[in-house]
Protein backbone atom coordinates (compact mmCIF):
# COMPACT_ATOMS: atom_id res chain seq x y z
CA UNK A 1 0.00 0.00 0.00
CA UNK A 2 1.34 3.42 -1.14
CA UNK A 3 -0.73 6.39 -0.63
CA UNK A 4 -0.40 10.52 -1.47
CA UNK A 5 -2.82 13.26 -0.72
CA UNK A 6 -2.87 16.50 -2.02
CA UNK A 7 -4.72 19.89 -2.06
CA UNK A 8 -6.03 20.39 -5.49
CA UNK A 9 -8.90 22.95 -7.28
CA UNK A 10 -11.34 21.79 -9.04
CA UNK A 11 -14.87 21.37 -10.38
CA UNK A 12 -17.72 19.00 -11.29
CA UNK A 13 -18.89 17.87 -14.76
CA UNK A 14 -22.09 19.74 -13.90
CA UNK A 15 -20.63 22.98 -12.90
CA UNK A 16 -20.96 25.69 -15.20
CA UNK A 17 -18.16 27.76 -16.70
CA UNK A 18 -17.06 30.88 -14.95
CA UNK A 19 -17.95 29.02 -11.75
CA UNK A 20 -14.85 29.64 -9.34
CA UNK A 21 -12.77 26.01 -8.74
CA UNK A 22 -13.08 24.99 -4.91
CA UNK A 23 -10.38 23.36 -3.03
CA UNK A 24 -10.29 19.60 -3.09
CA UNK A 25 -8.48 17.07 -1.71
CA UNK A 26 -6.87 14.17 -4.20
CA UNK A 27 -5.88 10.87 -2.67
CA UNK A 28 -4.17 8.31 -4.39
CA UNK A 29 -3.49 4.83 -3.06
CA UNK A 30 -2.15 1.62 -4.55
CA UNK A 31 -3.05 -1.55 -3.73
CA UNK A 32 -2.74 -4.71 -5.43
CA UNK A 33 -5.67 -6.01 -6.72
CA UNK A 34 -6.74 -8.70 -4.47
CA UNK A 35 -7.27 -5.80 -2.27
CA UNK A 36 -8.89 -2.99 -4.64
CA UNK A 37 -12.64 -3.88 -3.83
CA UNK A 38 -11.84 -3.77 -0.01
CA UNK A 39 -10.12 -0.15 -0.49
CA UNK A 40 -13.35 1.00 -2.83
CA UNK A 41 -15.80 -0.55 -0.44
CA UNK A 42 -13.78 1.20 3.05
CA UNK A 43 -13.37 4.72 0.73
CA UNK A 44 -16.96 4.74 0.02
CA UNK A 45 -18.94 3.64 3.18
CA UNK A 46 -15.88 6.59 4.84
CA UNK A 47 -16.82 9.35 2.58
CA UNK A 48 -19.89 9.17 0.69
CA UNK A 49 -22.66 11.83 2.17
CA UNK A 50 -25.13 11.28 -1.02
CA UNK A 51 -24.43 15.14 -1.57
CA UNK A 52 -22.78 16.24 -5.37
CA UNK A 53 -19.35 16.55 -4.97
CA UNK A 54 -18.75 13.05 -3.13
CA UNK A 55 -16.33 12.55 -5.47
CA UNK A 56 -15.22 9.37 -7.88
CA UNK A 57 -12.60 6.69 -7.33
CA UNK A 58 -11.02 5.70 -10.71
CA UNK A 59 -9.42 1.89 -10.56
CA UNK A 60 -6.28 1.53 -12.96
CA UNK A 61 -3.86 -0.82 -13.60
CA UNK A 62 -0.23 -0.62 -12.75
CA UNK A 63 2.49 -2.44 -15.29
CA UNK A 64 5.44 -1.49 -13.59
CA UNK A 65 7.12 0.61 -10.06
CA UNK A 66 10.26 1.25 -9.97
CA UNK A 67 12.35 2.15 -6.15
CA UNK A 68 14.25 4.93 -7.10
CA UNK A 69 16.61 4.27 -4.20
CA UNK A 70 17.43 0.48 -4.58
CA UNK A 71 16.37 0.15 -8.52
CA UNK A 72 14.42 -2.88 -7.35
CA UNK A 73 11.13 -3.16 -10.02
CA UNK A 74 8.37 -4.81 -9.23
CA UNK A 75 6.86 -4.27 -6.07
CA UNK A 76 4.35 -1.81 -4.58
Amino acid sequence: LDAALREVSGAGARTPMGVPLIPKALLEIYVRAPDADEVVTAITEAAQTGDAGDGKIVLTGVEDAVDIRSGSRGGL
